[in-house]
């Protein structure tokens, strides 16, 4: 009988060590979970702001451009023209623009060369 109680005192023992090693794996799940989940907060904070500089610059080249047509002279045959692509340049998903060439040099109001 006490082989018995003994086998049975093992049992709760590896019992009781399984528990703990799986609420240890719990309290390391939810704090990577937690991590996680900051660091999803940070991505889509920084994905909004980038969205509303886009925003921003976007209004801000169509502005320009519109400034841009007021003083051309209408008898001339000049066309607005996209910029190159590279250097930074990202996809351009407004209008072509035809015959400008933009050098922003990486600083805002960049060069801009109408070419007739």
């Amino acid at each position: 009988m006490l082989s018995n109680r003994e086998s049975a005192r093992r049992s709760r023992q590896r019992k009781q060590q399984h528990l703990d090693e799986l609420q240890g794996q719990v309290s390391q799940l939810r704090a990577e979970n937690l991590n996680i989940l900051h660091r999803l907060a940070m991505v889509a904070q920084l994905t909004d702001n980038l969205t509303d500089e886009n925003r921003r610059l976007r209004s801000e080249a169509a502005s320009l451009t519109s400034r841009l047509t007021v003083f051309m002279p209408q008898n001339t045959n000049i066309q607005l023209q996209h910029p190159p692509m590279g250097a930074g340049n990202g996809p351009h998903h407004g209008p072509p623009l035809h015959g400008v060439h933009h050098n922003m040099g990486g600083m805002p109001g960049g060069d801009l060369q109408v070419i007739t």
